[in-house]
């Protein structure tokens, strides 16, 4: 496991979000959405924060031309040890450089909230923006903070509940992930912190932060960047979004 953070070493990592098994991760729910989107607007497909190819894969398997973007070694790695169809580029999604444009450039599984900066942001947009052929569309997938969960994250502040339980990668018996959440109202940043019981070591403690774009704020963060919103969903089944959707999946045009 990564010296530096347990839960974006890719091992660890793929087999957290496998012991959750309610979450959309263990079933893919999105792929289908994303295989969607590449056939009407790719070939070929950009992807940023494509992690250990979850989404990126499935989509080289159906035979589009993907390149995925990561900035952790661990997580590129492990990727190609799964596929060599998908061509895998270290890179950070706030300050990359390739010499092709893409007719679809996908941010899938809320990764856009872990820019905790409104520079990191606007950054991660302007090299998207310079990426895009002329035309081209971006599809980007965020946590909606809908009332339930700023509820929950409120009422429940500081309490460790279970997460999950999970094989451990290293071997030696399982994982006891429990988390509690905080947030910080002004910055708009939740944190949930993991705490993990495993097997003859001291307990871990790791803080994973994101920030919550509410709807308004990612729609003008997106306009005053560059982009006009075409359509938005609430859901990987295609539902319109709602104030209650779990997610925000918007398609995008550079204009």
């Amino acid at each position: 496991m990564s010296e530096e953070s347990f839960f974006w070493d890719a091992h660890f990592y793929d087999c957290f979000h496998a012991g959750k098994q309610y979450f959309f991760m263990s079933e893919r729910k999105d792929v289908s959405l994303w295989l969607e989107l590449a056939s009407k607007y790719g070939d070929p497909v950009l992807e940023l924060g494509c992690g250990t190819g979850r989404t990126a894969i499935p989509l080289a398997e159906a035979g589009f031309q993907v390149t995925g973007i990561d900035i952790s070694d661990s997580m590129l790695e492990f990727a190609r040890q799964k596929s060599s169809q998908v061509n895998w580029v270290k890179g950070d999604m706030c300050n990359f450089e390739l010499d092709t444009q893409f007719p679809l450039i996908t941010l899938p599984y809320f990764t856009f909230n872990i820019l905790l900066q409104l520079e990191e942001a606007e950054s991660c947009l302007a090299c998207v923006r310079k990426h895009l052929q002329p035309g081209g569309k971006f599809a980007i997938d965020l946590l909606n903070p809908y009332p339930r969960y700023l509820n929950d994250v409120v009422h429940l502040a500081g309490k460790r509940i279970l997460d999950c339980i999970f094989p451990n990668p290293q071997g030696g018996g399982s994982i006891i992930a429990t988390s509690a959440r905080e947030y910080d109202v002004e910055h708009q940043i939740a944190t949930e912190r993991l705490f993990y019981h495993i097997p003859g070591q001291e307990e871990v403690v790791e803080d994973i932060k994101i920030r919550l774009y509410f709807p308004q704020e990612i729609e003008m963060l997106l306009k005053y960047n560059g982009f006009k919103v075409e359509s938005k969903l609430g859901d990987y089944q295609g539902n319109p979004f709602t104030p209650e959707s779990l997610q925000q999946i918007l398609v995008c045009e550079a204009c």
